[in-house]
């Protein structure tokens, strides 16, 4: 649960190195300012907000658990999150943290330092009690746990199996689809071992390819010159048993790599080109922040939409990536969900079943007349 402050903040006092993402010295969390109302404008729902909103929008019944501090960040982050239609009943108000914040910082010239990640609340996030109450309450076809790795003191004690156990919980009592992902540890890529674990027992993984470049070594994969692949051979060797199917998922902006495993199938590995990918030149038109994030509730609203093909092995797994990719698509085409437009699950599952479109997405205008075109027929 993360406010994401667009607009550049000057924060006295703040020293923060290079990095992909940047986290400020633990002593800095209790000096951290908070937002004041000009600031609180820029805000974005990020973490789990960047999942919810796109699912939301497509007519998807979602929710959120987690632990936001009791302050004026973590009630911003409800209170506007609400508005969408998301059930916020599963989020846990902690007078002991402060909500989770990251930001631009700039000095006094206008320089801007990496996005700085002001991590506090979320990772405390543990399966107590509490948890388990509002996630009996929501009662959830599919759970997505965002991230593992980031639960230093919650959810990922004793190398991740704190969190794998979780997944087991919720597997045995709610009968839930787990989906677990990761974050991009450029500076800490030891923290993938806490992946492991929950590797063993969730339903679906997905990740980036940029990940992989960091989870491979890691690992001490055998790579042979492709991180993919031996990723994927990871995975299939290692997960793709027992009886129940199983989603592996590495994403690029280009394609999608897939093992989709079920018990009497056996392992399919798929590839999946993008539709609806834009060039570095067409990106001008987008703001990619929670691209991932998106991408994942698509798949995952394709899914609960298909959960008996999904089960007995006969997705249409070609199909439920261009969900993804079209709902990431739309996420970064406006704030929030201001790109899905009237758009709902239903129109655009109308839309992809009539196969690649044949007009010119690169633009936002490009792709919704092809949509409202395909609808109208």
């Amino acid at each position: 649960m993360v406010c994401d402050v667009k607009e550049p903040v000057i924060i006295p006092g703040l020293q923060i190195e290079e990095g992909h993402l940047a986290v400020p010295p633990e002593e800095f969390i209790s000096k951290r300012p908070s937002l004041v109302a000009s600031q609180l404008q820029s805000v974005e729902y990020g973490g789990g907000g960047n999942v919810v909103l796109p699912a939301a929008a497509l007519g998807i019944k979602t929710g959120l658990v987690g632990i936001i501090g009791n302050d004026i960040e973590g009630g911003f982050f409800a209170g506007g999150i609400s508005g969408y239609g998301v059930n916020i009943s599963g989020l846990i108000t902690d007078d002991r943290y402060r909500s989770d914040v990251s930001f631009i910082p700039q000095d006094e010239t206008g320089n801007r330092a990496p996005i700085t990640f002001c991590e506090d609340a979320g990772k405390h996030f543990d399966f107590a009690n509490d948890v388990k109450d509002r996630l009996v309450i929501a009662n959830p076809k599919i759970v997505q746990i965002s991230y593992s790795g980031l639960f230093e003191e919650g959810a990922d004690l004793d190398g991740g199996r704190r969190l794998a156990e979780g997944i087991s919980w919720i597997k045995e009592n709610l009968e839930s689809l787990v989906m677990v992902d990761t974050h991009t540890y450029a500076a800490e890529p030891q923290r993938y071992e806490c992946l492991k674990p929950s590797l063993e027992v969730a339903d679906m993984f997905v990740c980036s390819d940029d990940e992989v470049n960091l989870i491979v070594p890691q690992y001490n994969l055998p790579t042979a010159g492709n991180n993919k692949k031996a990723f994927l051979t990871y995975l299939e060797n290692n997960f793709c048993k027992g009886d129940e199917a199983r989603l592996y998922a590495i994403t690029s902006p280009e394609k999608t790599s897939l093992l989709y495993y079920h018990p009497g199938d056996g392992t399919k590995e798929i590839e999946v080109d993008n539709w609806f990918h834009t060039s570095k030149e067409e990106g001008k038109f987008f703001d990619t922040t929670g691209a991932g994030d998106s991408w994942r509730a698509g798949l995952n609203s394709y899914i609960l939409n298909r959960l008996d093909d999904y089960k007995s092995g006969k997705l249409d797994v070609e199909q439920a990536v261009q969900m993804a990719n079209l709902t990431a698509r739309l996420y970064i085409s406006g704030r929030r969900t201001e790109g899905f437009r009237q758009y709902n699950f239903g129109g655009l599952f109308k839309f992809l079943t009539q196969g690649r479109p044949n007009a010119d997405l690169k633009t936002p205008e490009g792709l919704y007349q092809a949509i409202d075109t395909a609808i109208a027929r």
